[in-house]
């Protein structure tokens, strides 16, 4: 009888320990992987006004992107906008590895003008891998303005 006392505690420590060890190894997901978002840092002042020039007659956008972990903060120069700007909004779209930054102007007392601007943002909770990122006016947003690609390691 003492032996099989034994063999039951024996038996019961080891299952309760492989339980415990269940837990640690597979541990429960806590849901979703957060989805990247955008946000704006900062827009620099107004470049070269030009008066009496419609928006958008401008081709001079570049896009820099620098990439710092699951981040990627970039610089976009040469954003067209009109002279009396209150603000610039930016949103993100994505498809895979393809995000689509929108840049929208608030102007609620627009000039007969244009300036160009830098526009600066981060993208951040990005995973691992090459990303194209592209930077679209929200009042035409299927003309590119200017894009790169960027690896997240």
């Amino acid at each position: 009888m003492r032996t099989l006392f034994n063999t039951a505690i024996a038996f019961f420590g080891v299952l309760m320990l492989f339980s415990a060890c269940e837990n640690a190894v597979n541990p429960t997901p806590l849901g979703p992987l957060p989805q990247p978002t955008v946000m704006l840092s900062g827009v620099g002042g107004c470049e070269s006004p030009n008066e009496g020039v419609l928006a958008g007659s401008h081709n001079d956008d570049q896009l820099e992107a620098v990439v710092t972990g699951g981040k990627v903060t970039f610089t976009h120069s040469g954003a067209t906008y009109n002279c009396c700007l209150d603000s610039i909004g930016l949103d993100i779209e994505h498809e895979g590895l393809l995000f689509r930054v929108l840049e929208t102007e608030y102007a609620p007392d627009p000039c007969y003008c244009i300036c160009d601007y830098t526009v600066y943002g981060e993208i951040v909770d990005l995973t691992a891998g090459d990303y194209t990122i592209e930077v679209v006016n929200a009042a035409e947003p299927t003309k590119v303005l200017c894009s790169t690609t960027v690896t997240v390691p």
